[in-house]
Protein backbone atom coordinates (compact mmCIF):
# COMPACT_ATOMS: atom_id res chain seq x y z
CA UNK A 1 0.00 0.00 0.00
CA UNK A 2 2.83 2.43 0.83
CA UNK A 3 4.46 1.63 -2.51
CA UNK A 4 1.19 2.29 -4.38
CA UNK A 5 0.74 5.66 -2.60
CA UNK A 6 4.33 6.65 -3.44
CA UNK A 7 3.85 5.77 -7.12
CA UNK A 8 0.55 7.67 -7.24
CA UNK A 9 2.02 10.83 -5.69
CA UNK A 10 5.15 10.66 -7.84
CA UNK A 11 3.13 10.20 -11.03
CA UNK A 12 0.99 13.25 -10.21
CA UNK A 13 4.08 15.37 -9.58
CA UNK A 14 6.07 14.02 -12.52
CA UNK A 15 3.41 14.35 -15.20
CA UNK A 16 3.80 17.49 -17.28
CA UNK A 17 1.05 20.01 -16.60
CA UNK A 18 0.72 23.37 -18.28
CA UNK A 19 -0.33 25.34 -15.23
CA UNK A 20 -0.40 28.25 -14.90
CA UNK A 21 -0.81 30.00 -18.25
CA UNK A 22 -0.96 33.67 -19.22
CA UNK A 23 -4.48 34.97 -18.65
CA UNK A 24 -5.38 32.40 -15.97
CA UNK A 25 -7.39 33.69 -13.04
CA UNK A 26 -7.14 31.76 -9.80
CA UNK A 27 -8.85 31.67 -6.46
CA UNK A 28 -7.48 29.75 -3.54
CA UNK A 29 -6.12 29.90 -0.08
CA UNK A 30 -3.26 28.90 2.17
CA UNK A 31 -3.27 27.35 5.64
CA UNK A 32 -0.08 28.22 7.51
CA UNK A 33 1.23 27.07 10.87
CA UNK A 34 3.93 28.22 13.30
CA UNK A 35 4.80 27.00 16.76
CA UNK A 36 7.08 28.40 19.45
CA UNK A 37 8.17 26.68 22.60
CA UNK A 38 9.96 28.04 25.64
CA UNK A 39 10.72 26.67 29.10
CA UNK A 40 7.28 27.45 30.55
CA UNK A 41 4.95 27.73 27.58
CA UNK A 42 4.17 27.03 23.97
CA UNK A 43 2.23 28.98 21.39
CA UNK A 44 0.67 27.71 18.19
CA UNK A 45 -0.21 30.24 15.52
CA UNK A 46 -2.67 29.41 12.73
CA UNK A 47 -3.20 31.53 9.62
CA UNK A 48 -5.70 31.26 6.78
CA UNK A 49 -5.09 33.40 3.70
CA UNK A 50 -7.70 33.36 0.92
CA UNK A 51 -6.39 34.84 -2.32
CA UNK A 52 -7.40 35.96 -5.80
CA UNK A 53 -4.84 36.34 -8.61
CA UNK A 54 -4.27 36.89 -12.31
CA UNK A 55 -1.36 35.53 -14.36
CA UNK A 56 -0.04 38.43 -16.45
CA UNK A 57 2.44 35.99 -18.03
CA UNK A 58 2.98 32.22 -17.91
CA UNK A 59 5.44 32.72 -15.06
CA UNK A 60 4.26 35.90 -13.32
CA UNK A 61 1.26 36.25 -11.00
CA UNK A 62 -0.23 39.35 -9.37
CA UNK A 63 -3.01 39.22 -6.82
CA UNK A 64 -4.50 40.15 -3.50
CA UNK A 65 -4.65 38.15 -0.31
CA UNK A 66 -6.51 38.42 2.96
CA UNK A 67 -4.87 37.28 6.19
CA UNK A 68 -6.75 35.82 9.16
CA UNK A 69 -4.40 34.84 11.97
CA UNK A 70 -5.05 33.61 15.50
CA UNK A 71 -3.07 32.40 18.47
CA UNK A 72 -3.58 31.96 22.17
CA UNK A 73 -0.99 32.23 24.90
CA UNK A 74 -2.15 31.54 28.47
CA UNK A 75 -5.12 33.93 29.04
CA UNK A 76 -4.16 36.16 26.12
CA UNK A 77 -5.72 35.75 22.67
CA UNK A 78 -4.50 37.52 19.56
CA UNK A 79 -6.60 37.90 16.40
CA UNK A 80 -5.18 39.55 13.29
CA UNK A 81 -6.97 40.43 10.06
CA UNK A 82 -5.19 41.95 7.07
CA UNK A 83 -5.30 42.63 3.35
CA UNK A 84 -2.68 43.33 0.72
CA UNK A 85 -1.21 42.69 -2.72
CA UNK A 86 1.27 39.98 -3.73
CA UNK A 87 3.54 39.15 -6.65
CA UNK A 88 4.95 35.72 -7.45
CA UNK A 89 7.20 34.24 -10.10
CA UNK A 90 6.95 30.61 -11.25
CA UNK A 91 9.92 28.63 -12.58
CA UNK A 92 8.55 25.81 -14.71
CA UNK A 93 10.57 22.66 -15.28
CA UNK A 94 9.61 19.38 -16.88
CA UNK A 95 8.22 17.91 -13.67
CA UNK A 96 7.87 20.58 -10.97
CA UNK A 97 6.71 24.19 -10.76
CA UNK A 98 8.54 26.03 -7.95
CA UNK A 99 7.56 29.61 -7.15
CA UNK A 100 8.74 32.53 -5.02
CA UNK A 101 6.88 35.65 -4.08
CA UNK A 102 6.53 38.75 -1.96
CA UNK A 103 3.50 40.39 -0.37
CA UNK A 104 2.80 43.51 1.65
CA UNK A 105 -0.03 43.25 4.14
CA UNK A 106 -1.79 45.90 6.23
CA UNK A 107 -2.87 44.23 9.49
CA UNK A 108 -5.29 45.12 12.27
CA UNK A 109 -4.51 43.25 15.46
CA UNK A 110 -6.68 42.78 18.55
CA UNK A 111 -5.18 41.40 21.73
CA UNK A 112 -7.62 40.22 24.41
CA UNK A 113 -6.76 39.26 27.95
CA UNK A 114 -9.35 37.27 29.95
CA UNK A 115 -11.97 38.06 27.28
CA UNK A 116 -11.45 41.85 27.42
CA UNK A 117 -9.84 43.72 24.50
CA UNK A 118 -6.56 45.03 25.86
CA UNK A 119 -4.89 46.34 22.69
CA UNK A 120 -6.24 47.20 19.24
CA UNK A 121 -3.56 48.41 16.83
CA UNK A 122 -2.35 48.35 13.23
CA UNK A 123 0.88 47.09 11.76
CA UNK A 124 2.27 46.00 8.41
CA UNK A 125 4.16 42.95 7.23
CA UNK A 126 6.41 42.11 4.34
CA UNK A 127 6.12 38.41 3.55
CA UNK A 128 8.57 36.39 1.48
CA UNK A 129 7.27 33.00 0.42
CA UNK A 130 8.15 30.05 -1.77
CA UNK A 131 6.90 26.62 -2.60
CA UNK A 132 5.96 24.17 -5.31
CA UNK A 133 2.76 24.22 -7.39
CA UNK A 134 1.60 20.61 -7.80
CA UNK A 135 -1.22 20.27 -10.37
CA UNK A 136 -3.85 17.67 -9.48
CA UNK A 137 -5.68 18.15 -12.79
CA UNK A 138 -6.13 20.88 -15.41
CA UNK A 139 -7.94 23.24 -13.04
CA UNK A 140 -6.74 22.50 -9.48
CA UNK A 141 -3.32 22.48 -7.82
CA UNK A 142 -1.97 22.16 -4.29
CA UNK A 143 1.04 24.10 -3.08
CA UNK A 144 3.21 23.25 -0.09
CA UNK A 145 4.92 26.47 0.99
CA UNK A 146 7.07 28.29 3.51
CA UNK A 147 6.64 31.95 4.45
CA UNK A 148 8.97 34.36 6.24
CA UNK A 149 7.32 37.53 7.59
CA UNK A 150 8.85 40.78 8.83
CA UNK A 151 6.56 43.08 10.83
CA UNK A 152 6.78 46.87 11.18
CA UNK A 153 4.70 49.81 12.44
CA UNK A 154 5.32 53.17 14.07
CA UNK A 155 6.44 51.33 17.23
CA UNK A 156 8.13 48.31 15.60
CA UNK A 157 11.22 48.57 13.37
CA UNK A 158 11.37 46.36 10.27
CA UNK A 159 12.92 43.03 11.26
CA UNK A 160 12.45 43.51 15.02
CA UNK A 161 9.63 40.95 14.89
CA UNK A 162 9.80 38.11 12.36
CA UNK A 163 8.10 34.77 11.85
CA UNK A 164 8.55 31.59 9.82
CA UNK A 165 5.45 29.61 8.87
CA UNK A 166 4.92 26.31 7.04
CA UNK A 167 1.73 25.39 5.25
CA UNK A 168 -0.20 24.13 2.30
CA UNK A 169 -2.48 25.88 -0.14
CA UNK A 170 -4.89 25.08 -2.91
CA UNK A 171 -5.52 26.96 -6.16
CA UNK A 172 -8.42 26.65 -8.57
CA UNK A 173 -7.88 28.06 -12.06
CA UNK A 174 -10.91 29.64 -13.71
Amino acid sequence: MKYFLFVLIFSIIAQAQDLPKKGDVSIGGNFLFASTNSDNSSTTLLQFSPEFSYFVDDNFEIGTTMTIQSYQYSNTRNTTIGLGPFLSAHFKTASINPFVGISLTYLNQKVSHNGQTAIDYSENSINLFGGILVPLNEKVAIQPLIQYSLYFSKDIELGEISQIMLGVGIKAFL
